[in-house]
């Protein structure tokens, strides 16, 4: 019985003290006689069937008592139990102590003094003597909430969190994990506006890492990001091929953790690039998808994330790769989650079928596809748009079915909460923007250089390549108006 699994762990003075707990905290005899008799069965804690029933007696004044009385009072004391060893734990630290009283004061709104707390927090944390991965990982729960303020940011690093916390006894792997997915991953600052030059811990980690008790934990891979931090440049061709081979070199000796974090820190440099500044980025990206999918390094316990293959496909048709996009789903596409390998497999189909010029295909594929989850609806949608708009021009039409498709877009996207702000506005200039282009086919009303003009102009826009692309096709197209 977990009961006897958790008694085990305490002393004999910790047992009475619980029982003392027990008697002053809950008006319930049979609680109380209840963890009495079971004190009777140290130190090891076994009960036999015999002694059960003689428990039972004792509890309850008869033997005849229903099992599931019985295991429902065992389970309320297990609880207690529970929350008594926490109780204990806080009790001895005192620095937990604080932590409980700055979540108590945050959970009120009372932030005036969850500030004044952490304060007191991080003035203990100062004197410690040797800064080990404990001490990072406190002085960033103290920070969380004063660096990452957005619903996805602590999310994230809530789950970065748990794993430090299994770590916290490790420089060396706290310290790995707290710089990728803090300090060295710079497009989640620019992301969320932190401002990198006041980044916290940064100093005081580059100063620690260097000191005599640490230094046989400079491994190859602490190196990189050490490098990462040293020599970070935003938008440099030459800063990046040096990371990723820097990376692509030391893949093969990291644990499979490490080198998916490695290949995301990749794919976030250059997500953060802009597109006119680095032409090549799509060739870039299609290599690490290649290297990520084919040798496994963005692969993590034989699953496949379905946002991964969405943008590999996306990019692979992007610079013609469309042979391997096909290899890729037939071998790769049974390791997406279930609950939305069908829809990411068809969706992928329907990029490849746009491609290919098969746009009726595109709506056959994305006819049983659900639009109502987050990322289907909004990729699934914007790849139905551009069939529609070729099905349109090619003397296909589709009356208002097409002006409606684009209204329902729109307002998909308008409506639904999980989407921010730069996708709403993105869609919206997209539909916007798809019509009077469209009707300028036929008419010619707006003009094709004003049309140009105002596509590059609109600072959010989604798909604004293939906007502009389109308007230059009708350059030379032989258009009826």
């Amino acid at each position: 019985m977990k009961i006897f699994e958790l008694l085990v762990l305490l002393d004999n003075s910790e047992v009475n003290a619980f029982t003392r707990y027990i008697a002053n905290n809950y008006n319930d005899e049979k609680l109380y006689f209840l963890i009495r008799e079971f004190k009777e069965l140290k130190p090891d804690y076994k009960m036999s069937d015999e002694q059960e029933e003689e428990i039972k007696k004792k509890v309850w004044g008869t033997k005849d008592v229903k099992r599931r009385d019985f295991s429902h009072l065992v389970s309320n004391l297990t609880l207690i139990l529970e929350e008594y060893m926490i109780l204990l734990n806080v009790r001895a630290d005192k620095i937990q102590r604080n932590y409980v009283l700055a979540n108590f004061y945050k959970s009120r709104g009372e932030m005036k003094h969850y500030k004044r707390t952490g304060r007191d927090i991080l003035r203990k944390l100062d004197k410690y003597d040797i800064k080990e991965g404990a001490f990072f990982f406190n002085q960033m729960k103290i920070h969380f909430d004063e660096y990452f303020y957005t619903t996805s940011a602590k999310q994230r690093l809530k789950d970065f969190s748990k794993k430090a916390d299994r770590l916290q006894k490790s420089l060396d792997e706290f310290y790995l994990y707290y710089k990728l997915k803090i300090e060295s991953d710079f497009h989640t600052f620019d992301s969320y506006g932190v401002n990198r030059s006041t980044s916290f811990l940064l100093a005081e980690l580059l100063v620690e890492i260097e000191k005599d008790e640490h230094k046989p934990l400079k491994t190859s891979l602490i190196e990189i990001y050490l490098y990462i931090i040293k020599h970070f440049k935003s938008v440099s061709i030459e800063y990046y091929i040096t990371i990723k081979d820097k990376v692509f070199d030391l893949l093969p000796m990291m644990s499979p953790i490490y080198q998916r974090d490695l290949m995301i820190y990749l794919f976030n440099y250059l997500l953060s690039v802009p597109r006119k500044v680095f032409p090549d980025k799509n060739k870039h990206m299609m290599e690490l998808y290649k290297k990520g999918i084919e040798e496994g390094y963005s692969i993590e316990n034989n699953r496949l994330e379905y946002q991964t293959l969405l943008n590999a496909i996306a990019t692979a048709c992007q610079v013609d790769e469309l042979e391997w996009a096909k290899k890729v789903i037939e071998a790769k596409g049974k390791l997406i989650d279930k609950e939305v390998r069908e829809d990411t497999v068809n969706t992928c189909l329907a990029y490849i079928a746009y491609e290919e010029g098969r746009y009726k295909d595109v709506l056959f594929h994305m006819n049983t596809v659900d639009l109502k989850h987050y990322t289907f609806g909004m990729q699934g949608r914007g790849i139905m748009l551009k069939a529609y708009y070729e099905l349109e021009t090619m003397g296909e039409p589709l009356g208002d079915m097409i002006y409606n498709f684009f209204d329902n877009y729109r307002n998909a996207i308008r409506r639904n909460e999980t989407y921010g702000t730069v996708h709403r506005q993105g869609i919206a200039n997209l539909t916007k923007m798809t019509k009077r282009i469209l009707e300028n086919y036929f008419t010619d009303k707006y003009g094709v250089e004003k049309l140009i003009e105002e596509v590059n102009i609109t600072k959010v826009i989604f798909y604004k390549s293939w906007l502009l692309k389109k308007l230059e096709e009708q350059k030379t197209q032989k258009r009826r108006y």
